[in-house]
């Protein structure tokens, strides 16, 4: 794939790090909703990050294991059962996920899925505190759900 390799090329030059092969293989969904994105848009569109929301659902504090590792899907699951008791004790088990769908991507799904509610409920949180906008107006911010144990005498 002489894209990827030359885009990564152009990344490291610039950043000092090499371009994941996923972030390269989204970045023409990403210009999708760049390209269609307005300041009045920003008020039902949400940028997440799953990552952020999983530190978020564990009280503030990194992860342990990878999401590509069993581990890192089962320490992910159970805090996701833990905001969403309604969930099954497990995840699904990979033979049994839709076509296309890798178990840690379902993840990231319930993830943002669930900061979406919290956004919704006003339960939710962006970084940073104070965005700043970019040429065209967009606030530059990611959301996450609140964390709330912190504020709790037993967080």
């Amino acid at each position: 794939m002489p894209e990827y390799w030359e885009a990564s090329a152009v990344n490291l030059d610039v950043t000092g790090s090499r371009l994941t092969r996923q972030a390269f293989n989204i970045a023409p969904k990403i210009r999708e909703v760049d390209e269609e994105m307005s300041p009045g848009l920003q008020t039902r569109v949400y940028e997440v990050h799953p990552e952020l929301c999983f530190w978020a659902l564990n009280r503030g504090v990194r992860l342990d294991n990878k999401k590509k590792r069993k581990s890192g899907r089962a320490e992910r699951w159970a805090l996701l059962h833990a905001a969403l008791p309604h969930l099954p004790g497990a995840p699904p088990a990979p033979r049994a996920m839709p076509d296309g769908c890798a178990p840690d991507d379902y993840l990231d799904a319930l993830a943002a899925a669930w900061t979406a509610l919290c956004v919704f409920e006003g339960r939710a949180q962006r970084v940073p505190l104070s965005p700043l906008k970019d040429a065209r107006g967009l606030r530059m911010e990611i959301w996450y759900p609140e964390i709330l144990s912190a504020m709790t005498p037993d967080g």
